[in-house]
């Protein structure tokens, strides 16, 4: 989950050292192309004050795998549009699905151990901090060897792996934390059905034997009737 994390947060901070390509490749100025910053942060911003709150309504096991699947089109589309308008655009949706990474920080403290909980928190956090310095330096290089629409389609490939990662890790967690309690509730109803049974029992013996002293008592079989006493003078 640190890498899923530090996967989504990188696309922030993708664009900063494609900034010389991106003018060239729309033949745009420099002052609109930091725009582009302005966008993909103001995104962010929307995501955290409108996407991150969903948590609360839609289980955020779904929630995380949605906005990686949503992470990965919105960057794929950036990588194969040459429209400057709608690349902006894309921008903003960039940033404002790379807040996966704040709904995947309370997930991982919900799954953690009590125990574990401080530990599980500290490797996430550390996944989104090596993210943020490491994207500038992967996307300049990807960007110097093969351009800067390979950096998106890149960064599509992971998020799209990393939604099928989280899908098939978090159902498995999901189904572990979920499988011994419903084993423990049936071994509590049929404890308690066993007990009701040996209850039953024991109950429908006390009676019978109950019965079967009352008609001894009163049956003429079992009636002895009283010595006769003779007095000898």
């Amino acid at each position: 989950m640190s890498l899923a994390i530090g996967v989504i947060v990188a696309n922030l901070y993708y664009l900063q050292p494609l900034l010389h390509q991106v003018t060239k490749d729309f033949r745009i100025s420099e002052s609109k192309a930091t725009l582009l910053l302005v966008l993909i942060q103001a995104g962010y911003a929307a995501g955290l004050a409108f996407v991150v709150p969903l948590g609360d309504l839609i289980p955020r096991r779904r929630l995380a795998v949605l906005i990686f699947l949503l992470a990965s089109v919105v960057v794929f589309a950036g990588a194969a549009v040459h429209s400057f308008v709608l690349f902006a655009t894309i921008t903003f949706f960039i940033g404002l699905a790379s807040c996966g990474g704040q709904v995947i920080l309370p997930l991982g403290a919900d799954m953690a151990n009590p125990a574990q909980r401080g530990r599980v928190i500290g490797r996430l956090m550390t996944g989104l901090l090596m993210g943020l310095l490491l994207s500038r330096s992967v996307s300049g290089i990807i960007a110097q060897a093969a351009g800067w629409r390979t950096v998106y389609v890149a960064a599509g490939v992971a998020l799209a792996l990393m939604a099928v990662v989280l899908f098939r890790v978090l159902r498995m967690s999901h189904r572990a934390r979920t499988f011994p309690i419903e084993s423990s509730s049936r071994e509590h109803s049929a404890c308690s059905s066993r007990c009701r049974c040996f209850a039953d029992d024991r109950s429908t013996e006390f009676s019978s034997s109950r019965r079967s002293r009352r008609s001894g008592r009163h049956s003429p079989s079992t009636f002895r009737p009283p010595r006769s006493t003779t007095t000898i003078w």
